[in-house]
């Protein structure tokens, strides 16, 4: 029986060649993965040289369809399609997805030959929204997401939006369908929805008559209510699908499996609510397009249990429940790991400065929501990086709204910070200081507050500093540092920083940069060759100091004199939505970790609630190292959560 949906894979081994614009190559001496980048080819050769690259594979279809479809997720910069020698035509979109109707072009029991061109970042015309990145390396051509066709009946469901409203418990379903042929067409849609694991059915099956007309497409909107709904987060990451199917006289056209989860992030006053729920937002930045330019990168952003590792387990292993993918849209199966495994991201389109026409923003900001309006993981759409353009915020940024309530934008909802303060500029600032406010601006501000950039002290897989630290190590170490010393200060940067930001209760903390180039300006947190993902000592720094359940010593002044008495600030942190009880361990410790003063409590913090307790400590009454310390237990932990 003939199915009424089927996609056909073509990821895998294709021939590459370089050549011109207009003639494909008559021979073919390398191959490539699709997906990748062209610098994956064998034999390799210098891709630099050559403004254009085509990709060849050859594949079979069974069955004819009325409907089919080429998609190519994503390619850069730019393409040209044939298939058994048709133009398909082109697109200079490099983020977004690329769709082209085939049905035409397809041959039946033979084999099919598929040519995609792909230029280089100079070949882009001048109406490009390809973006600026002023610290990017290399921008390597290819095909970096994946390719397939899809064959369907006609009419064809053509796209999905579910709109999650869960005070209300209903998933709206917005169904676009299309009909390709010349005549009207009267259809049936309906929808239902299931859990993804298991396939229990949570809603009753809904469906409407449609009169379609020819050569046209039409939305169709469903209110679902599900039973017993379960709320997606970062630590219940639960799933639905919805089932759309379309019926032309009792016969199914075409199915559609859509993945979704239950979830509502939004700002209420200053802060932000996840699923009611006010959430602090503690992460890190994953620069994807910058990573490209490792020199170890090789395959490893499209292997899963790599990019598993990477985007979950480590981050919640270190207090992680948060990312910014920093300058540009990662490998669509990123998203699809952080919405089965629980992780929250902020999607940035690569404008460090805008490039291109209003039209063509518009277009492929559409086509960027449409692409990826599904996954749960994506909270935030960010439309650019440290800089401003009123088209952008005042224009498009509103109309994209419309076509997604269910995300804020930055620097439109609310506006991200960049202090790099301390080891680049002052110590603390009392005024703007580059792409961020005076800390008492943020800390009053009326809107969520957002820091996810700061620190400035950035090293490479072997420990040694950044084309960007020049300079700045002397200011602080002197020119006899060591590479201890230089592996020290960084964690008691983020340390300082991290614990001053909650103290200050910002919304969102992520210092820079989780992952990017090693060799580039900002380096990453990975020692060794990063396919080991080996982290560096700040991550273990990050881990304390981002504990949910954590505790922060305020000290300002630390000239100390022997016999002193002096009253200390502790804030006990609560991230937690739940009440949480433990005990505090404060005093005073001399150069052997040993206890000098030693005092405890017990605490009681409310959910998502800073409690600031004042102590009261002697210092030794003769001089020496000693360090101040307070560490944080839970009544059922041995070891410190926190300290």
């Amino acid at each position: 029986m003939i199915q009424p949906r089927k996609r056909i894979p073509l990821n895998g081994l294709w021939q590459l060649q370089p050549g011109t614009k207009n003639e494909p190559p008559t021979k073919w001496l390398h191959s490539v993965p699709v997906p990748s980048v062209v610098d994956c080819a064998e034999p390799d050769y210098d891709w630099r040289e050559h403004e254009y690259h085509w990709y060849r594979t050859t594949f079979r279809v069974e069955e004819k369809y009325d409907c089919a479809w080429l998609t190519i997720e994503q390619a850069m910069f730019g393409t040209e399609v044939r298939l058994n020698g048709n133009s398909l035509g082109g697109d200079i979109a490099c983020y977004t997805s690329q769709e082209y109707p085939c049905a035409d072009a397809l041959r039946f029991d033979v084999e099919n030959e598929l040519l995609i061109r792909v230029g280089l970042k100079q070949t882009l015309p001048p109406e490009s929204a390809v973006g600026n990145d002023h610290e990017r390396e290399t921008f390597i051509p290819g095909i970096w997401g994946d390719v397939y066709v899809t064959q369907t009946g006609n009419p064809r469901i053509k796209l999905v939006q579910i709109i999650p409203h869960i005070e209300k418990e209903i998933a709206e379903a917005r169904v676009w369908i299309e009909n390709i042929s010349n005549m009207d067409c009267p259809v049936k849609v309906s929808v239902r929805i299931r859990e993804r694991t298991g396939k229990l059915e949570v809603s009753v099956l809904e469906s409407m008559e449609v009169e379609l007309e020819s050569n046209a497409e039409k939305r169709v909107t469903f209110q679902l209510h599900i039973n017993n709904v379960s709320l997606w987060s970062p630590e219940y990451p639960f799933l639905y699908e919805l089932e759309t199917c379309i019926f032309n006289h009792e016969t199914i056209n075409d199915k559609l499996q859509t993945t979704f989860g239950m979830r509502e992030f939004k700002i209420a006053g200053r802060n932000f609510y996840l699923n009611g729920k006010k959430i602090f937002l503690r992460g890190g930045n994953i620069a994807f397009h910058r990573f490209l330019s490792d020199a170890d990168r090789k395959l490893l952003p499209w292997k899963p249990d790599w990019v598993k590792k990477l985007l979950i387990d480590i981050p919640k292993a270190h207090n992680f429940n948060f990312f910014r993918l920093h300058i540009g849209h990662a490998y669509n199966r990123w998203y699809d790991i952080a919405d089965e495994q629980g992780m929250l991201l902020q999607d940035e389109w690569q404008f460090w400065t805008t490039t291109g026409t209003k039209e063509q923003i518009k277009k492929e900001f559409t086509r960027w929501l449409r692409d990826n309006w599904n996954h749960p993981s994506i909270i935030i759409w960010d439309a650019l990086n440290e800089c401003s353009d009123d088209t952008v915020q005042k224009e498009i940024v509103p109309e994209m709204k419309r076509f997604d309530p269910a995300r804020l934008w930055e620097s439109v909802d609310f506006t991200e910070e960049h202090p790099y303060i301390y080891s680049l500029g002052p110590v603390m600032n009392d005024r703007k200081f580059g792409f961020t406010r005076s800390l008492n601006e943020i800390e009053n501000d009326t809107k969520p507050t957002m820091l996810n950039e700061f620190c400035w002290w950035w090293f490479d897989n072997n420990f040694k500093p950044t084309v960007l630290m020049d300079g700045v190590v002397e200011r602080w170490l002197g020119k006899d540092w060591t590479q201890e010393e230089l592996v020290t200060h960084q964690s008691f940067l983020l340390s300082e920083l991290v614990e001053l930001f909650r103290r200050m209760r910002v919304d969102a903390i992520q210092p820079f940069v989780y992952l990017s180039n090693n060799a580039g300006p900002t380096a990453n947190w990975f020692a060794g060759n990063i396919k080991d993902l080996q982290p560096k000592p700040i991550l273990a720094t990050l881990k304390n100091v981002f504990a949910p359940f954590g505790v922060s010593i305020e000290l300002w002044d630390r000239h100390f004199f022997t016999g002193e008495e002096r009253t200390i600030r502790l804030f006990i942190f609560n991230d937690e939505h739940t009440l949480q009880t433990g005990k505090i361990r404060y005093g005073i410790m001399d150069n052997k970790s040993q206890w000098v003063v030693e005092n405890s409590e017990s605490v009681v913090v409310n959910g998502n609630r800073t409690e600031i307790r004042e102590i009261r400590l002697r210092f030794p009454s003769f001089a020496g190292m000693f360090c101040i310390r307070a560490e944080l237990f839970t009544d059922s932990d041995v070891q410190p959560v926190s300290f």
